[in-house]
């Protein structure tokens, strides 16, 4: 049968969503969220979302765009849908600062017997610990971390508060890699990298691609770019390959756009062979997010289980109709993610460049500000 792992991408909880899950007697159920999905990640081993924004157990410090502050109830909601790793080191780790990585990590201590929760920590000591899930005698080693902080910096005392991948950080980065390589079967990187909004990864993440490869992983399965990106393997020095998802996109959102709102699974399967530990098989499957006409649910799918009928309700499509021309329906999903995984989604792109997207995304900060419109 060999051991599968399935991992979908930002769990990034707007405002309209945090609201559709608000409860008449007080509190939060996010549940609806993982519906269209609960049955598929049942079907594998291993099961990993990128939880984008920080935990706070304080109402008042809940909060959207663009500094977010998520409802604990979150993290249940997780939980209940049978996810067991949970990557945590994202550009938004440090919208709350300590404190929110406090109440985030307290959340998940408390569910440590059924989740492994990556990318935060509470000391230096815990930082260097390699973590692992073991399946079936298959020992897989997990390392996650992000690149940005959306420019907001760890204090001098807490510098292990959250994994990131830096110039400075490379050597570090490498011999954790290497510990786990040493320590485990396979090992699988989480990096939350690249630029947001671009179908085809920057020069950037391929020589992380390349560096994480070298330093001894078996898997990359990417997160930040908020939508989806081709996969591809990695040719080693050593003659091997290693596989990369360079993007899952969005699992849930409130972004307005046809491509942040079509995500992705990735889908792999490992097989003892050679006195080793190999991937025997790999997939990616486009997954969807809906809203009704009034932002009063959410939930994601996968496409092959969504509608024409779903899409026509679906407010953020007509949205994206109104103000921007495009009539999404299934059809264009499938069009749409086919092009992605086949770069030829440059066409597609609303900003051409990085460059584009940093201007889109200071414009965007100003507008929230306002509270004209949803970013991530």
């Amino acid at each position: 049968m060999g051991v599968r792992i399935m991992a979908v991408g930002d769990d990034l909880i707007h405002k309209q969503l945090y609201e559709a899950a608000r409860l008449p007697e007080g509190g939060y159920c996010f549940d609806g969220m993982f519906d269209g999905v609960r049955d598929v990640i049942a079907q594998a081993d291993v099961r990993v979302i990128n939880q984008e924004t920080i935990l706070v157990a304080d109402e008042a410090q809940v909060s959207s765009f663009p500094a977010f502050g998520t409802p604990v109830a979150v993290g249940q909601a997780v939980v209940d849908a049978g996810f067991n790793v949970v990557t945590h080191a994202s550009n938004h780790a440090l919208d709350k600062g300590l404190d929110g990585i406090a109440d985030t990590l307290a959340f998940w201590e408390l569910h440590e017997d059924r989740v492994c929760m990556l990318g935060l920590h509470p000391s230096a000591a815990d930082q260097e610990r390699v973590r692992s899930i073991e399946v079936d005698g298959v020992k897989i080693a997990l390392v996650n971390c992000t690149e940005k902080l959306n420019f907001r910096r760890l204090p001098r005392g807490a510098r292990y508060c959250v994994d990131v991948m830096k110039g400075f950080s490379r050597r570090a980065l490498a011999a954790r890699i290497g510990r786990a390589r040493e320590e485990a079967d396979f090992v699988v990187v989480f990096p939350h990298w690249g630029c947001e909004y671009l179908y085809e990864p920057i020069d950037s993440q391929r020589r992380w691609a390349s560096f994480f490869a070298e330093a001894g992983a078996d898997l990359i399965v990417g997160t930040h770019p908020h939508v989806v990106q081709p996969v591809e393997w990695i040719e080693r020095a050593d003659g091997g390959r290693t596989l990369c998802y360079y993007s899952l996109g969005n699992f849930i959102s409130c972004q307005v756009g046809a491509g942040t709102m079509l995500g992705a699974l990735a889908d792999v399967t490992l097989e003892r062979a050679g006195g080793g530990v190999r991937i025997a098989s790999h997939d990616i499957v486009p997954l969807v997010t809906h809203t009704d006409a009034s932002y009063g649910r959410f939930t994601t799918y996968p496409l092959a289980d969504y509608t024409d009928e779903m899409a026509t309700e679906n407010k953020i499509f007509a949205v994206v109709e109104k103000h921007r021309g495009i009539h999404v329906d299934v059809a264009y999903l499938r069009t749409l993610f086919d092009d992605i995984l086949h770069c030829r989604a440059q066409a597609y792109n609303e900003y051409k460049t990085p460059w584009d997207v940093n201007v889109g995304n200071v414009k965007g900060v100003l507008n929230a500000l306002r509270g004209k419109n949803v970013k991530g």
